[in-house]
């Protein structure tokens, strides 16, 4: 039968006078680890994950995944068993392991056929089928329990604590209240140590009365089967090493040193390590997280990285119709352009048709656009005056004079010899409620320029949108729209300034579920026709001002 059965420190039993190791399996135990600021409970974490890569048939199959709300184990990360390891800063890092996690128990739940996992013989365990032994680690439950940030992932980890044993998942847990996370939580874990605790909180946790022990760090009461006992825990290393920071860095050292040299696949462990975003995604890192695809195509728009399988995010130019760009100021949206003009500059006979405003904001551009044939004007116009000269479409789309008269019938007009051309639309006039020909709405009027766009070899790119004034309007521009970028926490859009955007429609609770918080840097990618959104990390242009 599959066994993590680890020392983990001693119990003593009077009644029997008896004196022995108290071990626990993680295979048969959740095991939820009580007591105040400094009493050991982070020093017993770190002599279980020592202890598990001692054993002498080192589990090669097995993952570990540490959440370090005390900022105590990040020593510990770079252990080969350790698949995932994340301190509390980040809220989208802690969805990744429970993501992650869950994950592991769908795939166990699938190869084990209805079996349990403690029950599997041992060659059924060593096949190459087998399900993969996970044990989740939470270092700071009260930390996890007291910040609201945490509050999708409090009923997930109560999942997992109930139904994973069974499924080969363990859970670990430290704490310095006993009340955190309720009985609930509580009842699943059948492993309980408790150091330096008001002397009320043991019968709490243990179900009658319990003597308190001394307030000596490391000594507690600890449960085995349907009684308790006085526990001392075991130093992670020989005490003689374990002497300060430095001892600690030293033994730790020390034990993957031994490790390296008795497993040849030791570097191989380590490939399996969970990436993890630095603060800013440019194309020096890249290769970290996506080696094998460019951080740069010619006429594609790369705009970063998916958050949760590290995917390049990418658009082909020349097919992609209309994008549209929302964020908040300074959130990023001129490294998306300068992205996009980046590529698009490679495309053969490109033009560039640039809309701006008393902004100027597409003068951190220039350095992209110079080299082009571009054309830049300054207002609504203008703008409709150079699509009428790109586009051969029926006269009765316009009916202003001024079109006709400007129009300049020597630019080709036929697809064949038409360059490929971005219209950029980055002035704020273009939302205004400005009836032009007809009457109507300028992005009504654009809809069929739109509409043709990859036939007719264009694309348009709304920049910076704004709050559009009428439901008839932002309709027709929804409607256009192919593929959208938010700069923005998605479910605070959806809920202060979503309404008659093409992300009104969803519903916030599920987005907050689903991508939690919202970081500098990050975005997400909605593509309409696929109806498909993805979280990504936006990659940093180098010369970008946003």
């Amino acid at each position: 039968m599959p066994s993590l059965e680890l020392e983990l420190g001693r119990y003593d039993d009077p009644d029997h006078q008896l004196q022995a190791d108290y071990t626990v399996d993680l295979c048969k135990s959740n095991l939820a680890i009580f007591g105040s600021s400094m009493s050991g409970k982070t020093t017993l974490i770190k002599t279980l994950l020592v202890r598990l890569h001692q054993k002498a048939d080192f589990p090669r199959d097995e993952e570990v995944y540490i959440l370090d709300f005390s900022n105590n184990l990040v020593l510990y990360g770079d252990l080969p068993c350790v698949v995932g390891y994340f301190d509390g800063s980040r809220e989208e890092n802690v969805r990744r392991v429970f993501r992650r996690v869950e994950e592991r128990l769908a795939e166990n739940l699938k190869n084990l056929h209805g079996r349990v996992y403690a029950e599997l013989s041992r060659n059924e365990s060593d096949q190459k089928s087998r399900a993969i032994h996970v044990t989740l680690i939470l270092d700071g439950l009260n930390t996890f329990y007291g910040n609201e940030r945490y509050m999708l992932y409090q009923d997930e980890l109560l999942k997992l604590a109930r139904d994973g044993l069974s499924k080969g998942v363990t859970v670990v847990v430290t704490a310095s209240d006993p009340s955190a996370g309720g009985g609930r939580l509580l009842n699943c874990f059948n492993r309980i140590i408790a150091f330096d605790i008001p002397q009320e909180k043991y019968a709490d946790l243990f179900g009658y009365k319990v003597e308190k022990p001394p307030s000596i760090k490391g000594r507690g009461i600890a449960n085995r089967d349907v009684a308790a006992y006085e526990f001392h825990g075991y130093y992670p290393y020989d005490s003689d090493l374990y002497v300060g920071d430095e001892g600690e860095e030293k033994a730790l050292s020390a034990l993957k040193t031994v490790l390296r040299k008795h497993y040849q696949d030791y570097e191989a462990l380590l490939e399996r390590k969970m990436n993890v975003f630095t603060d800013v995604l440019d194309e020096e890192n890249w290769n970290r997280f996506c080696p094998h695809t460019p951080s740069f195509t010619p006429g594609f728009l790369t705009a970063g990285l998916d958050y949760y399988t590290f995917a390049s995010v990418a658009i082909e130019l020349r097919t992609a119709r209309c994008i549209a760009i929302y964020g908040r100021k300074s959130a990023g949206k001129t490294n998306l352009l300068r992205l996009l003009l980046r590529g698009a500059r490679e495309i053969p006979c490109v033009r560039f048709v640039l809309w701006d405003d008393g902004r100027g904001e597409l003068e951190k551009v220039k350095d992209l656009t110079d080299g082009v044939d571009t054309v830049k004007v300054s207002s609504r116009k203008k703008f409709e005056e150079v699509i009428r000269r790109y586009f051969d479409l029926p006269d009765d789309i316009y009916s202003s004079p001024e079109f006709e008269e400007s129009c300049d019938r020597s630019i080709p007009v036929s697809v064949e010899d038409r360059p490929f051309t971005v219209f950029v639309v980055q002035s704020r006039e273009a939302y205004q409620h400005i009836p032009g020909g007809s009457g109507r709405h300028l992005l009504v009027r654009m809809q069929p320029f739109i509409d043709s766009a990859v036939s007719e070899k264009a694309l348009f790119v709304f920049s910076d949108v704004q709050r559009i004034p009428s439901a008839e309007i932002y309709s027709y521009f929804n409607y256009s729209i192919a593929r959208a970028f938010l700069l923005y926490d998605i479910a605070d859009f959806v809920r202060d300034r979503g309404n008659g955007t093409v992300f009104s429609n969803m519903d916030q609770a599920e987005l907050k579920e689903r991508f939690g918080l919202c970081d500098q840097g990050d975005g997400f990618f909605y593509d309409l026709e696929k109806a498909d959104i993805q979280k990504i990390k936006f990659i940093k242009d180098h010369a970008s001002v946003s």
